[in-house]
């Protein structure tokens, strides 16, 4: 392909996929709205018009992108998160264990891991965003128990709408560290205040939280770290896709028909 034509078709896959990005911000900034209420059911009900009033500043969804490092029902540290002036005592800049990424919401400080990544919210955003929005409203717990720039790679042409996205990126039926990775910025970008898409809000950076994701996965120390890395993608694989035969399953149901086959020709 010569380089001009290189270049364009490259500029027309950002186009569509900040378009994708910005298609699932629209969306996330209202059903979010719903979720909050669901979770928090006495809590003042948050606008689907803008994302004004949400964020640290708010009760609900300050405890909810709030790492677990910090004791949110203090009050005291509620007030010096909110006027967090330069101390690195209260800042959560860099901080990605949010209580919106854990499963119920709470974790361990002294073990990140136990929890991370399990939570019914963020489940719930990605079948919003990968499988169809009806999944994650029929989404009773939903638990047992690429690219730096921020955006999923979407197909340029308009494909139809009964057709889930997770079918249009190809993703066959399997969660990737990336669309999780993806699922997170769109989760805690919906629960913050800022008024349109930015790689960084109130030095909040979404780039370093898309990387830190992905290296949860791809990038870990040893053996062990990296078998609880895959079971925590079998676990999300279960979730989102619990319909899609296992590489187990498919062995059995081989195993089977061979066997019988083995009988049968035995027979003849």
């Amino acid at each position: 392909m010569p380089p001009a034509e290189l270049e364009e078709y490259y500029d027309q896959l950002e186009r569509g996929a900040n378009n994708a990005r910005g298609d699932d911000i629209k969306r996330l900034k209202e059903v979010i709205v719903d979720w909050v209420a669901e979770l928090y059911p006495d809590a003042p009900r948050l606008t689907r018009v803008k994302r004004a009033g949400r964020g640290i500043q708010n009760d609900f969804t300050g405890r909810l992108i709030c790492p677990i490092t910090y004791d949110w029902d203090v009050e005291e540290i509620r007030t010096n998160l909110r006027d967090f002036n330069g101390h690195d005592n209260f800042n959560i800049n860099n901080n990605f264990f949010c209580r919106c990424f854990y499963d119920g919401y709470s974790g361990n400080p002294d073990d990140f891991e136990k929890g991370f990544l399990k939570s019914n919210l963020l489940v719930k955003t990605y079948k919003y965003i990968f499988t169809s929005p009806s999944s994650a409203q029929n989404d009773d717990n939903g638990q047992e128990n690429t690219d730096p720039h921020i955006s999923r790679v979407d197909d340029i042409s308009k494909p139809s709408a009964r057709k889930c996205v997770a079918s249009i990126l190809g993703m066959k039926d399997e969660v990737t560290p990336r669309s999780i990775a993806y699922t997170c910025v769109m989760l805690h970008f919906s629960l913050n205040s800022a008024s349109t898409w930015t790689i960084a809000h109130k030095g909040f950076s979404y780039k370093d939280l898309w990387n830190f994701i992905v290296d949860f996965f791809e990038d870990v120390p040893g053996p062990a770290a990296a078998r609880r890395a895959k079971r925590l993608l079998d676990w999300w694989n279960r979730n989102v896709f619990p319909h899609t035969r296992s590489m187990a399953t498919a062995a059995t149901a081989d195993f089977s028909r061979q066997a019988l086959r083995d009988q049968r020709n035995a027979r003849e």
